[in-house]
């Protein structure tokens, strides 16, 4: 498991929270498209600024790759048995 310092950490949280904000915007223009208060043209750039801005802020939060496997301690498991 990687350790990160407080600034790394917050910065995870501000750019998760920056993630779930334009999932929300992106939402919301699609919202727009689909009651025609927005016409598809210009519904289309805001969504492509929108999903670029989400896959920005998830892969600096590090949503993208998942933790990697802990190693499981074989010691511990043979003394169980």
């Amino acid at each position: 498991m990687e350790t990160y310092g407080l600034e790394e950490q917050i910065m995870k949280k501000v750019f998760g929270v920056l993630a779930f904000l334009s999932f929300f915007y992106l939402l919301g223009v699609v919202g727009a498209v689909e009651q025609d208060t927005m016409t598809l043209g210009a519904g289309m750039v805001r969504m492509g600024i929108g999903l670029g801005c989400f896959w920005l802020f998830c892969e600096l939060s590090g949503a993208v790759y998942p933790d990697p496997p802990r190693k499981r301690n074989w010691y511990f498991h043979q003394r169980q048995a």
